[in-house]
């Protein structure tokens, strides 16, 4: 048996294969010696019918002989356990076979919790395509598929992986749910963009269909250099949410115009960086997102006048509103 299929979160099928190469092939070659029933009448030849719990037991078994440990206790909070079904160094392993709600539960409350301990970095969850016998009342791979990839935005914010045991004929087909531009808006904001679309424009973030023409870019991006902790411009967006994109091929220019812009008419210069995500299944679109951060000596002025973001817009600051911004 091999690994058929594969989703990966918050690239954590990239992790295992670049930090944890000695626990995926580990991994690897336990699942390759599962022959469907062979495995299990290998340990358990008296038994007629195989349960969840004797498979899962003869599966950690094998890991156990690769130094892995078993049933292993993360301990949060004040007297508070989480068990999980095996670990080698920041790799936990879940053999959550039986009920899906139970797995479902693990997904979103358990796994988050044992991983913001620190004790497991990444998660690995091992489930049967349904192209294979399975042990009696075992949930599928495509049971589980079919949830998180309907589910969107996915709301979890940490890295796992769920291997699809079988047959493969074209080796193995990875879904990843989460896109770099996702990665990057969830650690500066908090949010994907399924999300921040869901929210439409809010303090620190705006959209922008393409790039203004004149000196509006600017009156923006100075704003945000008065706004505590910052935002971001996403260049490619439409007000509605719709996602549009801007040419590949303009992106430079843009940029250009930009730092020109801002280093004309904003005293002193905001500090800017640049980010570009081409939209997925398109070469020649792509979101520029404009990350703009906190000044910390203020204020930033465009043109001589000072901005400030209130609510999702800019607009220029009263006397009152400047003088605090100086005091703070």
């Amino acid at each position: 048996m091999q690994i058929g299929k594969i989703i990966s979160h918050f690239k954590g099928w990239n992790l295992l294969n670049t930090q944890y190469p000695e626990q995926l092939e580990e991994i690897r070659k336990t699942i390759s010696q599962i022959k469907e029933e062979d495995f299990l009448r290998e340990r358990f030849p008296s038994r007629r019918e195989i349960s969840l719990r004797d498979f899962e037991h003869g599966f950690l078994e094998a890991l156990k002989q690769k130094e892995w440990d078993g049933d292993v206790v993360i301990r949060y909070g004040q007297d508070k356990v989480q068990h999980i079904d095996g670990a080698k160094g920041n790799v936990g392993i879940s053999l959550a076979l039986g009920k899906r709600d139970f797995l479902i539960s693990d997904l979103f409350v358990k796994f988050p919790l044992i991983v913001k301990t620190g004790q497991i970095s990444l998660v690995v969850v091992l489930l049967f395509m349904k192209s294979v016998r399975r042990p009696l009342r075992c949930v599928s791979f495509e049971d589980i598929e079919e949830i998180l990839t309907g589910l969107s935005p996915l709301p979890l914010q940490y890295p796992f992986v769920v291997l699809g045991l079988g047959q493969p004929e074209e080796g193995e087909q990875i879904r990843e749910l989460t896109t770099d531009v996702d990665l990057y808006l969830e650690k500066r904001l908090g949010y994907s963009l399924d999300e921040l679309l869901i929210l439409k424009e809010q303090e620190n973030f705006e959209f922008k269909r393409q790039l203004p023409g004149g000196r509006d870019i600017s009156y923006e991006i100075g704003a945000f250099a008065n706004t505590p902790g910052g935002g971001l411009i996403l260049i490619g967006v439409e007000d509605s949410g719709e996602v549009v994109g801007v040419e590949l091929s303009r992106a430079d220019e843009m940029k250009l115009r930009i730092i020109n812009s801002i280093r004309d008419l904003c005293d002193p210069c905001p500090e800017v960086d640049f980010q570009l995500f081409r939209l997925s299944g398109s070469r020649e679109k792509a979101i520029l997102i404009l990350d703009v951060a906190e000044l910390r000596e203020k204020p930033c002025t465009v043109s001589g006048k000072v901005y400030l973001r209130v609510d999702s817009s800019a607009r220029m600051a009263k006397s009152q509103e400047i003088r605090n911004m100086i005091l703070r």
